[in-house]
């Protein structure tokens, strides 16, 4: 658990970090000035690909094509049944899952986060921050790997509902495994709140996407400076998120319920956890390194 704050040097940086104007502070400092150029650097880069993804993605282009054409065709029954049972999985797997989902793989994340950490503890390179990059993005191609199999298997023997909570489990562990990459542990109880901001940035369409991002990035600037949050999860919370996964995500299961359609299954999963892992990687990227920038002003926070 951190130390106190100093509160004096954490005012200082977030009003920096705000401005996106770095000021020069007679604050003392844990890192030398080139490390902290370094972190800068890579933050203005992470927040120009953000800007620039969810642009893409604002103006429509980010979808998977085929899901509009087959969205027409499914029969009104269908969808309703696949919407009882995808916000059903939902729940359970959200609210009770986590230990399971731990059990997929984090352990190995976090294990290499540390070895990580403790090289950036010592001296910041750039070096080491893309290796934990790259150890972020093997971990999401793995489940990619996993998920794509999963759902071109279960396709073609016909299977779609019993099948929903499973593959929320892998979009879930998507997202945990590269928080766990990054240093950020889900299992804290204020993360819950993040990863329904997160999702809902994820799975929005148009300029909602903007707002929940920026609802995102609020609740994790909170929790990084350790400010008190409201940490419990209520059900229109968790309608919320299943509304905006809703749509892309039903397509995939009602595709898998039937034999004949199963295999597109697959490349569909892969792009939801293809979506999942891109901005992900991004928002959690984001707060590594603010964090990092704000422990070289207090080595209390992290």
């Amino acid at each position: 658990m951190p130390g106190a704050f100093n509160y004096q040097s954490l005012l200082l940086f977030r009003s920096d970090l705000s401005s996106k104007c770095f000021l020069h502070y007679t604050v003392p400092m844990k890192k030398t000035a080139q490390e902290i150029r370094i972190l800068r650097k890579e933050l203005q880069k992470t927040r120009q690909l953000e800007a620039k993804v969810l642009a893409k993605e604002i103006r429509g282009r980010g979808g998977f094509g085929i899901t509009d054409k087959i969205r027409e065709k499914i029969p009104e029954k269908a969808m309703t049944s696949l919407e009882v049972a995808f916000e059903k999985g939902f729940t359970l797997i959200f609210t009770k899952g986590d230990s399971l989902i731990d059990k997929m793989g984090i352990e190995k994340a976090r294990r290499q986060y540390e070895i990580y950490a403790d090289s950036l503890d010592k001296m910041i390179y750039e070096e080491t921050l893309k290796a934990v990059d790259k150890a972020a993005g093997s971990r999401s191609a793995l489940t990619k790997g996993i998920t794509t199999a999963e759902g071109s298997g279960l396709g073609i023997f016909g299977l779609g509902l019993p099948d929903i909570p499973i593959f929320l489990a892998m979009l879930l562990k998507t997202s945990y495994e590269i928080a766990a990459a990054y240093g950020i542990d889900f299992r804290d109880e204020r993360e819950k709140r993040y990863t329904l901001a997160l999702f809902n940035t994820i799975f929005s369409e148009g300029h909602d996407k903007e707002a929940f991002s920026e609802e995102c990035d609020a609740i994790g600037e909170a929790i990084d400076n350790w400010e008190d949050i409201d940490t419990e999860i209520r059900q229109e919370d968790i309608e919320l998120v299943s509304n905006t996964l809703a749509t892309d995500l039903l397509v995939a299961k009602f595709l898998q319920g039937f034999t004949f359609a199963g295999v597109i299954g697959g490349p569909i999963n892969l792009h939801m956890v293809h979506k999942v892992s891109k901005i992900a990687k991004i928002k959690y990227k984001k707060r590594f390194l603010r964090r990092l920038l704000i422990a070289a002003y207090d080595e209390h926070i992290i």
